[in-house]
């Protein structure tokens, strides 16, 4: 292994422990944030909840199942499945489109925005204070950075 390669692998290693840390900090230390609810869910069904409040904004009146799972890259039967335990905890709301009623639509319940919202509070709130300590300008260079691999990481996948 060359040196580029060992820096890739301990950069992603430190990717995944951040957001792994990030993750147990919003547990252990928001009170707003229910540890119950937060580990309940699993990381596939975290994805889940955000990937459906993205596509919303698209998508109103409900994203389709199909579409979510392959922005997931899972089945849609994997993604059903989530999404039936999600509905029956009241974190997901599903229906049929009405110009096509084998197209089922799913959406965040008002306890599925509720829970995305908090996390992401909470997430804000810790990366807030880290940067805090940051000059300005490293802080716009951490964020263009990662906007940046987040980008390449989108564009690798869709050429697979």
């Amino acid at each position: 292994m060359d040196e580029r390669d060992l820096i890739a692998k301990d950069f992603c290693g430190n990717l995944i422990a951040a957001a792994d840390a990030l993750r147990e900090a919003v547990v252990f230390t928001h009170p707003e944030v229910k540890p119950e609810k937060m580990m309940a869910l699993t990381l596939s069904q975290e994805r889940l909840l955000k990937t459906v409040r993205r596509l919303t904004v698209e998508h109103p009146d409900g994203v389709p199942l199909k579409m979510v799972a392959d922005r997931l890259q899972l089945s849609a039967s994997a993604v059903s499945i989530m999404v039936d335990l999600m509905v029956t905890r009241g974190e997901l709301e599903r229906n049929s489109d009405q110009r096509d009623r084998r197209v089922v639509l799913i959406r965040l319940s008002e306890s599925g925005r509720r829970i995305v919202a908090e996390f992401e509070r909470a997430f804000s709130r810790i990366a807030g204070n880290f940067l805090g300590e940051v000059p300005l300008d490293n802080q716009k260079r951490m964020v263009n950075f990662l906007k940046d691999f987040i980008r390449y990481v989108n564009a690798y996948r869709d050429e697979q």
